[in-house]
């Protein structure tokens, strides 16, 4: 079959009669689209529009890959785009109104709320062409996960139940209410405008893209608007060792480009993990609806290298009979640890005092 497509080789006479069957035409017609395809006009369109193929998407790949060595320098310079009100305090990071708290607040202090009637992701207005590469069949690709999953190694192939940020009040404490979307709709809509910056850097010759060069983020003025936005958060845990001997030290991750698809080159504390449910099932987005059991799971797998913790299982988490969780909920009451792991005293630090903040 793929002989025939390339019009390297003709059907033999006895296929013909099944093959015009097969595609629901007589064997005229068959005739016809055959000689079609002998046609150098037809070999030449079908050449160019494989170079159109090729091109976008060695051009898409070329931005990926050119900012990818300058992601945290074109990440301070979109925030500056926005108001100095929404920028914290060294101006390159953008924060929410009542985001940043003046003094730090216990675990127990951070109340969760969850929203089953929340509204619906909200769609770009803005066109899409220009952030998305051709398929091999010359159409625009659907998504930029779908785009990645296709061209980009490694490829990007969990698309997990997420919790959406619906609204963030400091008050008592600090309240947050969430939804649910996932993965896949989050690294869409970021990485549209990621890319949209990128492209726009790359074409000025590194020159500081305005907003006006940028329709998909303008179409997106208040970016901490949940009905305009999908907001999904991430869960770092600065983990602290007391050591009097060979002093206080803490645990950072790289993330290394050639192994992730999202997120490459970033240095972060340990753990650091999305705010997810365990699985799709709607028992557990219900029963892993919780801080402290998103870093109970990612200490397990990070610091333990238990994979049946990574957010990919197919059972649910029992957290009050199931190891290393209920040792964690018991080392979390003891007076040497603010908060953390006891399975982490025995087998990674050799029963040193761990102060852990969220």
């Amino acid at each position: 079959m793929a002989t025939w497509e390339s019009g390297e080789h003709e059907p033999l006479p006895h296929m013909r009669p099944l093959l015009a069957d097969l595609l629901g035409v007589d064997a005229a017609r068959l005739d016809d689209m055959i000689n079609e395809a002998e046609r150098p006009s037809s070999r030449a369109a079908g050449a160019a529009a494989d170079e159109r193929v090729r091109r976008s998407q060695g051009e898409w790949l070329a931005v990926r890959r050119a900012a990818a060595r300058r992601g945290r320098e074109l990440s301070e310079l979109a925030a500056w785009l926005y108001p100095e009100s929404v920028r914290a305090w060294d101006g390159h990071v953008l924060a929410g109104p009542g985001w940043l708290l003046d003094t730090p607040i216990p675990l127990e202090d951070v109340r969760l709320e969850f929203d089953v009637t929340h509204p619906a992701a909200p769609p770009l207005t803005a066109p899409l062409d220009g952030v998305l590469p051709l398929t091999d069949r010359g159409e625009r690709y659907p998504s930029y996960s779908r785009a990645v999953r296709d061209l980009v190694l490694p490829r990007l192939l969990e698309n997990r139940v997420s919790y959406r940020l619906l609204d963030v009040r400091a008050e008592e404490g600090l309240a947050l209410r969430f939804g649910t979307t996932t993965f896949f709709e989050v690294f869409d809509v970021k990485e549209y405008v990621a890319h949209e910056f990128k492209a726009a850097f790359v074409r000025s010759r590194g020159s500081v893209p305005r907003l006006d060069d940028l329709p998909i983020r303008a179409g997106v003025p208040d970016p901490f608007d949940p009905h305009r936005w999908l907001v999904s958060p991430g869960i770092s845990t600065l983990t602290i060792r007391h050591d009097p001997v060979a002093g206080h030290r803490f645990t950072l991750h790289q993330r290394d480009p050639t192994a992730v698809a999202d997120g490459g080159g970033m240095c972060s504390v340990v753990p650091s993990g999305e705010f997810q449910s365990s699985t799709t099932a709607a028992t557990d987005v219900r029963n892993d609806f919780s801080l402290w059991h998103n870093i109970m799971r990612e200490y397990s797998e990070e610091f333990l290298g238990n994979p049946e913790h990574d957010g990919a299982g197919t059972r649910a988490i029992d957290y009050a009979h199931e190891e290393p969780f209920t040792a964690d909920a018991v080392a979390r009451l003891q007076p040497r640890l603010s908060s953390g792991s006891a399975s982490l005293l025995r087998t990674a630090w050799r029963d040193r005092d761990l102060l852990l903040a969220c």
